[in-house]
């Protein structure tokens, strides 16, 4: 009796088991939903996205703009900064086929197109007024292909380890290469073969980027980003990664682009650097600021690239004290 009692027990649990299988293409069981599946997210429809959006803080106050690093991440890593939102009125978003954010096939991911989607994103917030742009890593980059776009629409402009603005400055990261042993073009024929992926693709690459990007930050010393205090993200947007490092190489899978075309930018920019970043290097910086007429620079110490999030308490009190000081428009 026992025997079979034992043998239904077994049965029993296996059964109850196998009703739990989750189906890997189903949203939400990977990788977080979307806002187009969920409805529960803040998000704001524009430029024929819909984005993952969140604001703090009163809308009559002058109006910070968050742009998350990438390509391909999302603003989990900035939020700290929220404690802003006493004196500002702050907007964090995940750009165009990232994080949470729509999904989007290559063809509907660019460079371009981003600008139109953080132009859109100004004037929908702070119409007729400028704003403060604040970009970390990629998003440094972003930012600085905006104000050569729309310089007037940017009163004050703060670049946190901005990744390189030309093919110039990339070959000046010291070891990126050799740590992360990954190029543009590989990644998009690993990646993105062809320009249509489904739902359930974009769902299974997303998971499979964020299993190698884990490894990969804990093998790159070179940003020492904090091993006990991530900065963590929701979900990393595969193609859209792969469009944007796409664009920015030529056939042959060489990098070949330059994001500070045309710019004129008249107010002081601050740079804000990672003390303990070794891939962005003395020379890397000299480089990266010498394209801005007018800068201050800031190294905030012993963080890594994940600053923002790690030291948040210090680059609160440096951009206020930036954003006190006057500016041309």
């Amino acid at each position: 009796m026992n025997t079979v009692i034992s043998f239904i027990t077994v049965i029993s649990l296996i059964f109850s088991l196998s009703c739990t299988i989750l189906d890997p293409n189903e949203p939400g069981n990977l990788v977080p939903k979307t806002v187009d599946e969920n409805g529960s997210l803040p998000a704001l429809a524009i430029n024929g996205t819909n984005l993952h959006l969140k604001t703090f803080g009163n809308p009559a106050n002058p109006v910070i703009i968050f742009l998350h690093g990438g390509p391909g991440g999302d603003h989990k890593g900035l939020l700290r900064l929220k404690s802003l939102q006493d004196a500002y009125f702050l907007v964090f978003y995940d750009q165009r086929g990232t994080g949470l954010s729509r999904r989007h096939n290559k063809s509907e991911v660019s460079i371009s197109l981003l600008v139109r989607d953080l132009d859109s994103i100004v004037d929908h917030f702070s119409p007729g007024a400028p704003v403060t742009l604040v970009g970390h890593s990629w998003g440094g980059q972003l930012a600085t292909v905006y104000v050569t776009k729309h310089p007037a629409k940017v009163q004050k402009l703060i670049l946190m380890d901005p990744g390189p603005f030309n093919s110039k400055t990339i070959v000046m990261l010291n070891g990126l290469f050799e740590e992360m042993s990954l190029s543009a073009s590989v990644i998009n024929d690993m990646l993105c073969g062809q320009d249509f992926i489904s739902p359930a693709g974009h769902i299974k690459l997303d998971y499979n980027m964020g299993i190698l990007v884990f490894a990969e930050s804990n093998s790159m010393d070179g940003y020492n980003r904090s091993k006990t205090d991530r900065a963590g993200y929701w979900r990393l947007g595969t193609i859209a990664q792969s469009a944007i490092l796409s664009e920015a190489t030529n056939a042959n899978g060489d990098w070949d682009y330059d994001l500070r075309k045309g710019l004129s930018y008249p107010n002081t920019v601050l740079f804000m650097w990672a003390g303990n970043n070794t891939i962005m290097g003395a020379d890397y910086r000299r480089a990266q600021q010498a394209y801005y007429s007018s800068k201050q620079a800031i190294t905030i110490p012993n963080v890594g690239h994940d600053f923002p999030w790690i030291s948040h308490g210090r680059v609160d009190a440096e951009i206020r004290t930036y954003l006190a000081k006057p500016s041309i428009y």
